[in-house]
């Protein structure tokens, strides 16, 4: 969907989707950072209103993981993994 500009907004739904578990993997890069507009599907939904006030120029990784585990109102089973560069 990156064609279309709906990329970040087909992650956070599955990331809402999976609710209330979320399992972020982490590497070495970054990841997609061009965002200078966040646009999704549905802008209106409760879930997605935070990403009003949120920095422009984030990555769509970093977004995911505010999604589904670093906001303050998150409730859930998060956990993180760190993979080594050699797994990568």
């Amino acid at each position: 969907d990156a064609a279309s500009g709906l990329t970040l907004s087909m992650c956070l739904n599955e990331v809402e989707r999976c609710r209330p578990f979320f399992i972020g993997l982490l590497g070495e890069r970054y990841g997609h950072h061009h965002l200078e507009n966040y646009v999704v599907d549905k802008p209106e939904s409760e879930c997605f209103a935070w990403l009003k006030g949120f920095p422009p120029g984030r990555s769509v990784t970093e977004l995911e993981m505010m999604q589904g585990a670093l906001r303050d109102d998150i409730k859930g089973d998060s956990k993180a993994f760190f993979l080594p560069p050699e797994a990568a």
